[in-house]
């Protein structure tokens, strides 16, 4: 069961940056394929921090973009009981802006 409620809150999270993620300035086609990976911090009750890029699609436009929609999502619901508040010091999170 944690497994489950831990995927569905990562997904949770990811559906919250895709949310916030706008593709400016960029062709579709620019971002097919690349993946970012952040570093978040998820509170118990949900709130959002963004600590910092990991790992970079390799546009550094397209990476400042997807820094944008990990600052402008700010909450997502609260953490799932087997998670609680293990997130709050930092959670690597895999971003697909394609997907």
């Amino acid at each position: 069961m944690e497994a489950t409620e831990r995927a569905r809150f990562t997904a949770e999270v990811q559906g919250c940056l895709k949310r916030n993620f706008i593709l400016e300035g960029l062709s579709s086609d620019q971002d097919r394929g690349k993946v970012a990976e952040i570093k978040v911090s998820i509170s118990a009750s949900g709130v959002v921090q963004y600590l910092g890029m990991k790992k970079s699609t390799g546009n550094e436009r397209l990476d400042r973009q997807v820094q944008n929609a990990a600052r402008r999502c700010k909450k997502v619901g609260p953490a799932p009981k087997s998670i609680g508040n293990s997130w709050a010091a930092g959670v690597l999170v895999k971003f697909r802006p394609d997907a």
